[in-house]
């Protein structure tokens, strides 16, 4: 730029202002483009763009006339020393930021856990090359080989591949099915990452398969599919990143600001539309060429429900998913305590068991405290015990073996609606067919349910503008009415599932079932 200004014009001045011009044009472009891959390199030319422009400044004072009267001697010192101080500044930025650089590039390589020679032989073997098989039909002789299908999956497999300098692991966040879970950015976008740590030929074979089931669903409700990635250096699964975290956090943080009204209500509506999507979801098993109707969920929990900035749940966590097989007994797998009796007991299972999941979700969503604990003190109320029972493994025990509820039709939870307890009741029967499809839960908590919380509303608003009219109150009256100031508010004051107080029975419709969960 220095060796061009010469060429533009013989004025001094014109050249000195030219060069502030483009000094100034370049601070901005430099700022907005950032060429350099180092943050570090993007900074030492940031700054070096102020020593030119305080040059070129300088310069036009001179041509000006600005500086007569000034000593020249100690106008050029002055000058050097602003020149020396930006550059220093410079420097030091410029060198902080590259330790910044090096360490998050240290944190990355910890995260990224390199393969072994073994290890990356396995996932060579599993997700680099076909299924061997035979050619017999798909499905039952629909004239599609075996062959035909592992083609397929594996140039489906290679289209979600991502390259791992692609990502990058921002945050560890927790853990996973398989592995530890990262906010992470890809291509400039917030995504989750969860990384596999255990490399086995298992693990990796749930891995392929958890990408190829996760990548064919499509659903407001459901988790995104992003990409995945499985190399030497990295080996993920990239889905939507969904901020608010998952509903067990929401659940712990905010026990006493949420409501059937808004938005607990709408938070269950959401799970049950993601899990009749998976309930009706069909699947190509490409070890077996069939198409497979129903994909399990097997780990539906509060923790596996993703809530988003407009508070609507998606579901997350397909790795312990799978398709339903007829009169098979598979796998004992899931979160102990949100297990259905059957998968605990080692019996055959088929969507009934999600149910059973969701009935416990439910409960978890109506109590205050954890669930454990409000479970462990049923116990002590209905077995006349001095002290509430404490060990997790024994009330699993209770309640899948001995068929023990903590919420029965006769003993019902007092702390949400009557029609949610009915629900989670019947959700939560010790026999699966006794529990209803989550087409009929998502249709009863759309009327049934909602009708009750509605009637509970209407019926707080003239209650409280009568109050309003009709009984003069004391200033600290007025004062905490304030708080109340509008019909809504008044009424999802009145309508806390999650506190203490009680919900009255007699107002609210019930659907009348005698099982109990």
């Amino acid at each position: 730029m220095v060796s061009v200004l010469p060429l533009t014009t013989q004025d001094t001045g014109r050249r000195a202002a030219l060069g502030v011009f483009v000094a100034l044009c370049s601070l901005v472009v430099y700022r907005e483009i950032q060429p350099f891959k180092r943050a570090s390199t993007n900074l030492l030319a940031y700054i070096a763009q102020w020593t030119i422009l305080v040059t070129y400044g300088a310069a036009l004072a001179i041509d000006s006339g600005i500086d007569e009267g000034v000593n020249e001697v100690a106008f050029g010192c002055s000058l050097l020393g602003v020149n020396l101080v930006v550059l220093c500044l410079a420097s030091h930025l410029a060198y902080s930021r590259y330790r910044a650089d090096k360490e998050k590039a240290k944190e990355q390589k910890q995260w990224r856990r390199a393969l072994s020679t073994t290890e990356l032989e396995v996932v060579r073997a599993v997700m680099g090359t076909e299924h061997p098989g035979h050619t017999s039909g798909f499905g039952g002789g629909g004239g599609i080989e075996l062959t035909q299908i592992a083609r397929s999956s594996q140039l489906s497999m290679n289209q979600h591949l991502l390259a791992p300098s692609e990502i990058e692991l921002k945050q560890r966040i927790g853990s996973g099915s398989f592995g530890e879970v990262f906010q992470g950015i890809y291509v400039g976008e917030s995504v989750a990452v969860k990384t596999m740590i255990d490399i086995n030929e298992e693990n990796v074979k749930s891995f392929r398969r958890e990408i190829l089931l996760t990548a064919t669903l499509r659903h407001p409700n459901i988790v995104a599919f992003v990409g995945a990635c499985w190399t030497k250096e990295l080996m993920c699964l990239v889905l939507e990143w969904v901020p608010k975290g998952s509903l067990g956090d929401m659940l712990a943080d905010c026990s006493s600001s949420l409501s059937w009204a808004d938005p607990l209500l709408r938070l269950a509506m959401d799970v049950a539309r993601g899990m009749v999507y998976l309930h009706q979801r069909d699947y190509v098993d490409e070890i077996e060429g069939k198409f497979k109707s129903c994909v399990l969920h097997r780990d539906l929990k509060p923790d596996n429900c993703l809530v988003t900035d407009f508070l609507s749940a998606k579901l997350t966590d397909f790795g312990t998913s799978r398709t339903k097989e007829q009169d098979v007994t598979m796998t004992s797998i899931g979160t102990p305590m949100f297990c259905a009796p059957e998968i605990m007991n080692g019996d055959a299972y088929d969507e009934k068991c999600d149910v059973y999941s969701f009935g416990l979700t439910l409960l978890d969503m109506a109590v205050e405290e954890p669930l454990l604990d409000f479970i462990g003190e049923r116990f002590r109320i209905s077995s006349g015990k001095s002290k509430a029972l404490t060990s997790a493994m024994r009330l699993i025990k209770l309640m899948t073996t001995d068929g023990w509820r903590p919420v029965t039709s006769e003993n019902p939870l007092e702390r949400a609606p009557s029609t949610i307890s009915d629900l989670l009741v019947r959700c939560c029967s010790q026999e699966p067919n006794a529990r209803p499809a989550f087409s009929e839960i998502l249709d009863e908590l759309s009327t049934v349910c909602k009708a009750e919380i509605d009637a509970r509303k209407r019926s707080a608003r003239p209650r409280q503008q009568r109050i309003e009219v009709d009984h003069p109150r004391s200033s600290s009256e007025v004062e905490g009415a304030k708080l109340l100031e509008t019909p809504d508010e008044i009424a999802l004051h009145e309508v806390y599932p999650r506190s203490h107080q009680q919900w009255p029975v007699e107002d609210s419709p019930v659907v009348s079932d005698k099982t109990n969960i």
